[in-house]
């Protein structure tokens, strides 16, 4: 999915048919029942095996990542810090993530707790 259009069921779809169907989307019982319901945890950058250091800029910045229960999608807003050089902000839209780079699953809500780590 490159086109930045769509989400990649979308243009996989695209692919599969002439006439592309409606992708599938989160039930609306359980749509109506989340509503307005999300997920808030603070988080930072860490190294792990086979990743690189964390230098010490990075070290330091801190982020709010939120997970909205209605259609599982997931955001990160880095908390700005003055002085620091980094402006802040979002730093990444509201979208559906999947669980790891060419992973197959999509992140739910029984992914994300206390020292969870995530790859976005």
């Amino acid at each position: 999915h490159t086109s930045g259009i769509g989400s990649e069921e979308d243009s996989l779809e695209s692919c599969y048919r002439l006439v592309p169907k409606p992708v599938k989307k989160v039930s609306y019982g359980e749509w109506v029942m989340n509503e307005g319901q999300v997920m808030r945890f603070s988080g930072s950058f860490v190294s792990g095996p086979g990743k690189p250091p964390v230098n010490d800029i990075d070290a330091g910045r801190s982020f709010v990542v939120s997970f909205y229960l209605e259609d599982h999608s997931l955001a990160v807003f880095e908390t700005p810090v003055p002085n620091s050089g980094i402006p802040g902000g979002k730093y990444l839209e509201r979208r559906q993530v999947k669980k790891s780079h060419g992973s197959k699953v999509w992140l739910r809500a029984r992914d994300l707790y206390v020292g969870a780590v995530l790859e976005v």
